[in-house]
């Protein structure tokens, strides 16, 4: 009965390191795909395409 204990205890701390890699690999990308899309170029490309849409018409 020992064994199957210890091995259950083995295999759950392998599942929270698992569970933590995880969330360490997701909050990362979270962090690079917030700043590559506030960035100035995107931001800059953003303007221009609303400011097309919402630009008043030429007076004639």
């Amino acid at each position: 009965m020992a064994d199957l204990e210890r091995d259950a205890f083995r295999r759950d701390r392998r599942f929270l390191w698992r569970l933590v890699l995880v969330l360490v690999v997701g909050v990362l990308a979270g962090v690079w795909m917030y700043a590559q899309l506030t960035g100035e170029r995107v931001a800059g490309c953003a303007a221009e395409a609303f400011g097309g849409v919402t630009a008043a018409p030429p007076s004639e």
